[in-house]
């Protein structure tokens, strides 16, 4: 609850576990002004270990917070949630990992979110107890070499401080520190950027992520879609454009292929997003996963295929509109019924 509420929601209804919940533990709520509308968010919270044996009975209880609506507080209808999270305190089997997001019958409006997770989250956000926060902080410092309590520290601090450290400090001390410190300078990275994705505030992390792109490690791969994303966007970054180009030119098919999925479809968007840029490089980035053979995935090799197809293609092509058709359905399923349903009529 203190994570939500720091980011601007308040807590709409929290329903007892039992009967009645319909998969939503707690429910958000947040009033975006530039929609004229609020937004809800359903939560469903567990402390169970999930394995394949029991992973079908939770994805369908987030199923169901998403369908089955519930009643506003002016008594006036009923409300759906915009979108559902699952948050667990237990850990995920691998199999489940894998299994879980199948299962979802909406993936884009729905979060699934382990143990580890919400460990991150308390450690970089600073939800939680301050005495717990404060014996973490001393647990981790304790055994540190004398360059990593400088780097730990700098990071620690307030942003001027961690400028300092990545601009000018970090380059003498990168070969000295842990890998553990490189793991949590990346992560610092992310966040500065996360918490100002606007086009100035994108600029220093790119550099940085340029910079120390050895430091990633695979739990953190998934921040180099999120690069990608941001260099093919219609509203790309252009003061921070030669960084965030080296940084996904540098990604290699390994690091692609742990995140499969994610990537193919932002390539999928990207393909059929007339004000998407630098198609160019995802075109090159795709084949370099497709070449590499590491997707073994029917379905996932197939939609690579029909989108280097459609990127090389023209648009005065004969299949071309066919083609663009098909991974736009891929992309936006449910735009592309309305689409189909306008036409018909």
């Amino acid at each position: 609850m203190p994570f939500f509420t720091s980011f601007g929601f308040q807590v709409y209804r929290i329903n007892s576990h039992g009967p009645g919940e319909h998969g939503k533990d707690i429910i958000f709520s947040r009033y975006l002004p530039h929609l004229l509308d609020s937004e809800y968010i359903a939560v469903q919270a567990k402390a169970e270990p999930i394995k394949a044996s029991n992973v079908s009975n939770f994805a369908q209880q987030i199923n169901r917070s998403l369908k089955v609506s519930f009643p506003s507080k002016s008594g006036q209808g009923n409300l759906i949630p915009n979108s559902a999270i699952f948050v667990n305190a237990r850990s995920h089997t691998n199999e489940a990992n894998i299994e879980f997001p199948e299962l979802i019958e909406s993936p884009q409006y729905v979060r699934i979110l382990s143990q580890e997770n919400v460990c991150d989250l308390i450690l970089n956000y600073g939800i939680g107890p301050e005495t717990l926060i404060s014996k973490l902080s001393h647990a981790d410092s304790a055994n540190m070499s004398h360059e990593d309590k400088e780097v730990y520290t700098a990071l620690m601090n307030e942003p001027n401080a961690t400028d300092h450290l990545l601009d000018h400090q970090l380059p003498l001390l990168r070969y000295k520190i842990s890998r553990r410190l490189q793991e949590m300078v990346i992560d610092a990275i992310n966040h500065r950027w996360k918490k100002d994705p606007s086009w100035a505030g994108t600029d220093k992390p790119m550099k940085w992520f340029d910079t120390y792109f050895d430091f990633f490690t695979e739990r953190q791969y998934p921040y180099l879609t999120d690069v990608f994303k941001e260099l093919t966007s219609s509203t790309v970054s252009f003061e921070a454009e030669p960084y965030t180009s080296s940084v996904v030119r540098k990604i290699t098919p390994e690091m692609l292929a742990s995140q499969a999925k994610g990537f193919i479809y932002a390539c999928a968007e990207v393909s059929v997003n007339v004000g998407s840029r630098n198609k160019k490089i995802t075109l090159d980035k795709l084949q370099e996963l497709r070449d590499s053979s590491l997707v073994s995935d029917l379905e996932l090799k197939s939609i690579m295929v029909k989108i280097i197809k459609l990127l090389n293609l023209r648009l005065e092509d004969d299949d071309y509109q066919e083609l663009y058709e098909e991974i736009y359905q891929i992309v936006y399923p449910d735009l592309s019924q309305r689409r189909r349903t306008r036409r018909s009529t």
